[in-house]
């Protein structure tokens, strides 16, 4: 049984070889035909990504936050269970009470740990 991609390259034209081989040098750089079909090669260069330092410290205090399981209290137990009764637009507005709830445990923690 054939490779099913060396059959589908198979059947390109050589027109579309190169078209391909000029998409993948502009993709992935290289020199390629592109200049002489009058495709757009005066890109301007990239900027390089920013280079982050990974503070140990910083990444153990930030374990310590993610791993935090939140307590179920009255309130957020409260408005789960009326979830279900509610509109679309109070559910919504429901989502967004649970999120501060969680938010405001999370709070102390984080000034623990100096992030805050």
């Amino acid at each position: 049984m054939a490779d099913p991609l060396q059959e589908m390259l198979g059947s390109l034209s050589e027109a579309d070889m190169a078209q391909m081989r000029a998409m993948a040098a502009q993709l992935f750089g290289g020199a390629s035909g592109a200049e002489t079909e009058g495709e757009r090669t005066d890109y301007p260069p990239q900027e390089p990504a920013p280079q982050f330092a990974l503070d140990p410290a910083m990444l153990t205090k930030l374990q310590s936050v993610l791993s935090h399981k939140p307590k179920p209290d009255s309130r957020s137990t409260l408005i789960e269970a009326i979830k279900p009764h509610l509109t679309e637009p109070h559910r919504r507005k429901a989502d967004q009470a649970l999120g501060f709830l969680r938010a405001m445990e999370l709070l102390p923690i984080l000034q623990e740990t100096g992030i805050v």
